[in-house]
């Protein structure tokens, strides 16, 4: 599955739902999630800035960023 972003960038992800999915560390920036079922999905260190996640569940999903320098 791909997914998609504002600034043309594709991340190719190896799943066919996200759902769920193990999304760490990955530059997702404006991102196009919107409508998506997006429960339990992590995206632990991930870049999600300006992502677009309207109206996407993300009941008990990580949207947890570490700061190495904290």
């Amino acid at each position: 599955m791909k997914i998609y972003c504002e600034n043309d960038n594709e991340i190719d992800v190896p799943y066919n739902s996200l759902d769920g999915a193990i999304l760490e560390d990955l530059d997702l920036h404006r991102a196009k999630l919107e409508n998506l079922n997006l429960t339990n999905t992590s995206f632990f260190k991930s870049n999600l800035r300006g992502a677009f996640l309207f109206n996407s569940c993300l009941i008990k999903s990580n949207l947890l960023y570490k700061f190495d320098n904290c």
